[in-house]
């Protein structure tokens, strides 16, 4: 079963202070959600509309924001949580691509684990582009 747009929400700073404790909760689930991130920073950038909060469904949130760049605007998927993912893809898929679209974006992008190309790889026209790779930076001694 498909979602349908009702099922798909972007959510108003008024709603996500409404369900603060059901969106705090999913993000405590995200496997390094607390690596980069504090609860009072992403608050901050909701409040000032530079990040978002959608519903999928009855049991996942989805953040995005757009990032500006020289030369284009991206729409960037963030952080994703629940269990409806499967079952409400395509239509987010299409949402999201309607949602970019409007505003000015030239692609989506997706920063995430090995799972969301599995997932993600049935569309066409998804393709991964870049592998991003991390290391601690080793921190000199202070004398």
């Amino acid at each position: 079963m498909m979602a349908s747009p009702q099922q798909l929400c972007l959510l108003t700073f008024g709603q996500i202070t409404q369900y603060w404790n059901q969106i705090e909760w999913r993000l405590h689930q995200i496997p390094g959600f607390d690596r980069d991130w504090t609860l009072e920073a992403l608050l901050e950038k909701l409040a000032e509309g530079t990040l978002s909060v959608w519903t999928v469904g009855s049991d996942m949130i989805v953040l995005t924001t757009i990032v500006e760049y020289p030369k284009t605007r991206v729409m960037q998927i963030i952080f994703a949580q629940g269990s409806e993912l499967d079952e409400h893809l395509a239509s987010i898929w299409d949402v999201f691509h309607h949602y970019a679209d409007l505003k000015d974006c030239s692609r989506i992008e997706l920063f995430g684990r090995p799972g969301w190309f599995r997932k993600l790889r049935k569309f066409p026209d998804v393709r991964t582009e870049f592998t991003v790779l991390s290391t601690p930076v080793r921190k000199r001694s202070k004398h």
